[in-house]
C-alpha cells in the first residue's frame, strides 16, 4: 500500500513537470492596449486581480460591495480566487489545515466557492504579474469566470453569509469540483488558456504558471 501511495505521488510530480514544460499560446503577445491584469500568488495559491471596472464588466454588478464588510472606495482591483469550499472557509492559515479538509480536497467529493476580494493594485513582482489582453482577450477570461459561479433565482451570485478573511473580502458558492486534477491553480491556467494567454498545459501548482507568464 505504501509502495503504491509512493508510485502515484511520484507519477503526479513527473505528470506536473511534463506537463508544466509544455506551452500553450506560444505565439501569445501582450495587446498594446486593453486591460491590464495581474496574476498574483501567495506561494501556493494563484488569484486573478482585475479591474473592477472596465468596458467589458463592473464587478460590483457580479459582487455588490454591501455583501462585504468593508470596501474601501479607492480600491482599484479585484481579486478573484476559486477552490475547495472546505478548504477556504476552514483554513485560514495553515495552522488550521486538518487532514479531514486536506482528505475532502483532493479527493474531489466537496464542493467549491469563490473568494473574492477588493484591493488596489498588487506591485508587480516575483508574485504579482502584469499582464496587458486585448478587450476580447479580457471578455473571453470574464466569461469563463462568470461561468463558475452559482446564481440565485435573480442570477446573482450566491455569497456565503458571514464568512471572510478581513473587511475586504467574501466567499461565494462556485461551479466546478476541486480535486489532485484540478487545483486552485489549474483552474486559473484554464482561464487564462481561455483568454489565449501563453500558459503551461496542466498546472496544479503555481510553479510552471509562473514559469510561463514570466
Amino acid at each position: 500500500m505504501l509502495l503504491a501511495l509512493i508510485g502515484v505521488l511520484v507519477a503526479y510530480a513527473l505528470l506536473a513537470v511534463v506537463l508544466g514544460l509544455i506551452p500553450l499560446n506560444r505565439d501569445f503577445v501582450p495587446a498594446d492596449h486593453g486591460v491590464k491584469i495581474f496574476v498574483t500568488t501567495n506561494g501556493m495559491h494563484a488569484d486573478l486581480v482585475l479591474p473592477v471596472q472596465s468596458d467589458v464588466i463592473d464587478w460590483r454588478t457580479e459582487y455588490p460591495t454591501p455583501l462585504f464588510p468593508h470596501v474601501d472606495e479607492h480600491a482599484g482591483y479585484i481579486a478573484i480566487g476559486w477552490g475547495s469550499r472546505a478548504f477556504y472557509l476552514n483554513t485560514e492559515s495553515w495552522a488550521d489545515l486538518s487532514a479531514q479538509t486536506a482528505a475532502e480536497a483532493l479527493s474531489g467529493v466537496g464542493r467549491s466557492a469563490m473568494h473574492i476580494e477588493y484591493q488596489p493594485p498588487p506591485k508587480p513582482g516575483a508574485d504579482a504579474i502584469a499582464l496587458n489582453l486585448s478587450t476580447d482577450q479580457y471578455r473571453e477570461l470574464v466569461t469563463y469566470i462568470r461561468e463558475h459561479a452559482i446564481r440565485d433565482s435573480a442570477a446573482h451570485p450566491v455569497v456565503i453569509a458571514g464568512r471572510h478573511y478581513n473587511k475586504h473580502d467574501a466567499f461565494f458558492e462556485a461551479g466546478g469540483t476541486y480535486s489532485a486534477l484540478t487545483t486552485c491553480n489549474e483552474w486559473t491556467r484554464r482561464a487564462l488558456n481561455r483568454a489565449g494567454v501563453r500558459v503551461p498545459a496542466w498546472a496544479p501548482l503555481d510553479t510552471a504558471l509562473f514559469y510561463h507568464l514570466r
